[in-house]
């Protein structure tokens, strides 16, 4: 079994107190939903032997670089959150803020690589605003190639009103970034429709839209969040998104990392649910996900073309990525136990979960 050291809880005053006013309008269920994204549960320390302490090892050459794809990389800013999500992919990190050095060699690395887009995360960004923009401010000087910053936060529905207050300086951050002429999204996650009831949520998404910013959002698939069989949680939440201008992303199956088992469905039922979502004529097409796997190869969308094989708790996955391709642009990466390469070259991933076999039922 893998030890896994407590997560503390953190659960930002906005959400306790969003909390507190749904129960005492009787809204219950919803307040379930958000308490539980949030709230320890002793079915942490229910530790599978499969389960991850970090959701992938990307083995980049840089601190706080992670690199599985060709045009872009991931650049961690910080572990400091508003409030810290259960299933956290990063829930085994260290806390840090990044350093100067660590900024520079970043910008060299993404200069060298000639990269086009950077995804800046952490923790939150909007937490560190300084070093936010520095970072952008050393990035848009100093990598030509570089055309999109992607900033990852759930602030604005975690504590929307740190948004809206000109004393944390996030929405003048963010207007200083945008005149460093590069493309510039936010990107979030919400995972029920209750995140985005509220005024105050509501105010902080406007506010960052009026400077010409497109918000997107992917989102987890969670058990006793919004994985209701009829599909109707998941409906909810995009129809939400769509009326608050929020794209829609990918809608990701719970990752395996430690402690995080109880949030996990099988992807069965994922995929029955976005079958209520994107097949029902329930909600647009320009507000549906795509549905995806976190692997230790890189994201996966679930084909019938790629879902090759079942054995016991595992589906085997062929995926496009070609081991040779990888190694180009990160010599340092390694191939994973739950992984092998093909003939062809190419990346198949083992993914493991429970029930996970996708069954076509005869309905004629």
């Amino acid at each position: 079994m893998l030890k896994k050291e407590k997560f503390p809880e953190l659960i930002s005053p906005f959400l306790k107190k969003r909390i507190e006013s749904l129960k005492n309008e009787g809204r219950y269920e919803d307040a379930r939903k958000l308490k539980l994204q949030y709230e320890y549960n002793s079915n942490e320390e229910d530790v599978i032997r499969t389960a991850t302490a970090r959701h992938y090892e990307a083995d980049s050459p840089v601190t706080n670089v992670e690199r599985l794809y060709a045009h872009h990389c991931c650049i961690e800013i910080n572990f400091v959150c508003k409030a810290h999500c259960r299933y956290c992919l990063r829930s085994n990190y260290d806390k840090w803020t990044i350093t100067d050095q660590q900024i520079h060699d970043a910008v060299q690395y993404v200069k060298n690589e000639h990269l086009t887009e950077v995804l800046i995360t952490g923790g939150d960004p909007f937490l560190t605003v300084d070093k936010l923009y520095q970072l952008c401010e050393e990035l848009a000087k100093n990598c030509p190639e570089l055309r999109i910053f992607r900033i990852a936060t759930r602030t604005i529905t975690q504590d929307p009103e740190y948004i809206l207050d000109p004393k944390y300086r996030v929405l003048e951050t963010l207007e200083k970034i945008k005149k460093l002429n590069r493309r510039v999204e936010v990107a979030t996650q919400i995972n029920t429709w209750v995140e985005l009831d509220d005024k105050t949520v509501e105010e902080a998404i406007a506010a960052i839209q009026e400077l010409g910013i497109l918000i997107y959002s992917q989102n987890v698939f969670l058990k006793g969040v919004n994985d209701e069989p009829d599909g109707s949680e998941l409906i909810k939440l995009y129809q939400y998104m769509r009326y608050n201008g929020i794209e829609a992303h990918y809608l990701f199956h719970c990752d395996d990392v430690r402690g995080a088992g109880h949030f996990r469905t099988s992807v069965h039922d994922m995929v029955r649910c976005y079958e209520k979502l994107v097949n029902s004529g329930q909600v647009p097409g320009r507000c549906k996900p795509m549905m995806a796997l976190m692997t230790g190869i890189g994201k996966v969308i679930l084909t019938d073309l790629n879902a090759i094989e079942y054995k016991g708790d595992s589906l085997w996955i062929r995926s496009q990525y070609r081991l040779e391709d990888r190694l180009k642009y990160n010599p340092n990466w390694k191939v994973p136990d739950d992984a092998f390469v093909d003939k062809d070259g190419y990346l198949w991933i083992e993914y493991r979960g429970e029930a996970l076999q996708i069954r076509m039922e005869d309905k004629r």
